[in-house]
């Protein structure tokens, strides 16, 4: 019954009176070749086309009506949509204003007759990442992404949601279209945890994000390209970092594993709970602070505040730098000049001080915090309660506001020694114990303004001393140095 032929001239004869919007429309069909058209003796009879769109999704109807046609009820047109095949979708109002139309008005009408239901399209599986991965491209890219760690949830696999078939006018099903399952790679540190309702990406070790199309990955070791600089951001990161650059000014790093450094750090501030390898050295400006949990090893260390777990290594100088090792300080092949170091086992050096005289400070076998206690807090609190006492004195002479301001001059002054006696508790709690069999070794020369301290027992260089000496502890206040083999007090 259905054809894919249509006499286009007498169609578009009998179309000059249609609807703007239907004529449009069904100009389009006819065009386009591809209007199914339905004729039989009953459409001929009643000067009736029934097209149905190449969709099938519309059914459309015109009537060319004749006095001398036969009158059509609205059972006679239902009947003969459903012996045309029309079964779905057919808009009941549409076809009763179609038959209403005046007959003597109107030569020719047309309306739609039936719609279809489109089929709706499903959502393909994906993968939704509870975790920012890293994007090198970000301004920022040092803090705008999300460290990950062990056994911690990454991501939700999210499965295809199946979409809902249509109908055309000819009650046939209108297939979905297809649905991508998810189709993701990951590597060896990430594994999948089925809950029952849904799947879920585990992380199996310490690391961060990296999104490649289609791939997930999980890093261990995150190596940062270039140099970190404020502009990029601050850096915390739980495992093992390499940086292919220099760590510049005004930046902050906490590292849980090693960290590398290809370049030199300058003004920042350093954590590392492992160890540092930095492969030239560390220029702080007096504004640089670096703790490491395991060993230090570069060229140089100027203007910088070191506290160091492990063993600090430096292969050419030391300057005015404060460092605090609880092992051995390694500067084999290197000079030290000013600031002050402090190892709790041996220190070596090349040359201690220079021919300048700057005070430079080395102590081993104490702890800095002993050290601090006995050489700067308690006297700090001696001098406060000196200064409060003879305070007190001029208070008691003075009257009015100056009375007052004399009064708060002497209640911040017991509060800064309160708050010292409060660090010195503090500190007895975490000193090391004493290490008396720490030695200063020096291969070529001591000079004016060192001064040496194994315990408390404390030597301060008049003339320089050649070497190569090895200092030890002989008692409480004396030091015994000993040139090659020979003992020389």
């Amino acid at each position: 019954k259905l054809s894919n032929r249509i006499d286009q001239n007498v169609l578009s004869s009998q179309m000059q009176d249609l609807p703007r919007s239907f004529s449009e429309k069904l100009d389009n069909f006819v065009n386009n070749d591809r209007l199914r058209v339905l004729q039989s003796e009953f459409c001929q009879r009643h000067f009736l086309h029934l097209c149905i769109s190449p969709s099938g999704l519309e059914a459309f109807l015109s009537l060319y009506k004749s006095p001398t046609a036969d009158s059509l009820s609205l059972d006679d047109a239902r009947s003969f949509l459903s012996t045309a095949g029309i079964v779905y979708g057919i808009t009941e109002d549409h076809l009763k204003k179609f038959l209403n139309v005046d007959f003597f008005t109107t030569s020719f009408i047309g309306t739609m007759v039936a719609l279809g239901r489109k089929s709706e399209a499903g959502e393909a599986g994906k993968i939704e990442l509870l975790k920012r991965p890293y994007n090198s491209s970000h301004p920022r890219d040092l803090e705008e992404f999300d460290q990950v760690f062990a056994e911690e949830e990454i991501a939700h696999i999210i499965p295809p949601i199946k979409g809902v078939p249509g109908v055309n006018v000819l009650g046939e099903e209108i297939p979905c279209p297809f649905i991508q399952g998810v189709e993701y790679r990951f590597n060896q540190f990430i594994h999948t945890i089925n809950t029952g309702d849904q799947v879920s990406l585990m992380a199996s070790s310490n690391g961060y994000l990296k999104k490649y199309d289609s791939e997930i990955s999980l890093n261990k070791e995150f190596k940062v390209s270039g140099d970190i600089t404020i502009h990029r951001g601050n850096l915390i990161y739980a495992n093992d970092v390499v940086v292919n650059g220099n760590i510049c000014d005004n930046t902050s790093l906490n590292i849980g594993g090693n960290l590398n450094v290809n370049g030199m750090v300058e003004q920042c501030q350093l954590q590392v709970d492992k160890d540092l390898y930095i492969n030239k050295g560390i220029f702080g400006r007096a504004n640089c602070n670096v703790v490491v949990k395991g060993r230090i090893n570069c060229k140089y260390i100027n203007e910088t505040e070191v506290e160091c777990d492990g063993i600090v290594h430096v292969e050419k100088e030391i300057l005015n730098s404060q460092i605090w090792c609880k092992d051995s300080l390694e500067a084999v092949n290197a000079v030290i000049v000013g600031g002050s170091l402090f190892s709790q086992d041996t220190l070596t050096a090349k040359t201690l001080g220079s021919e300048l005289g700057l005070k430079t400070l080395i102590c081993v076998g104490l702890d800095y915090q002993e050290y601090r206690i006995e050489k700067l807090l308690k006297p700090d609190i001696v001098e406060l309660e000196e200064k409060i006492l003879e305070t007190k004195e001029h208070a008691r002479k003075a009257s009015g506001d100056n009375a007052a301001i004399i009064q708060e001059h002497i209640e911040s002054m017991e509060g800064e020694k309160e708050s010292k006696e409060q660090e010195i508790q503090y500190l007895e709690q975490h000193i090391l114990k004493q290490n008396l069999k720490g030695e200063i070794i020096v291969s070529e020369s001591i000079h004016p303004g060192v001064t040496m301290m194994i315990g408390f027992a404390e030597m301060t260089v008049k003339q320089t001393i050649v070497g190569p000496v090895k200092i030890t502890w002989r008692d409480e206040e004396n030091l015994l140095i000993q040139p090659h083999k020979s003992q020389i007090e």
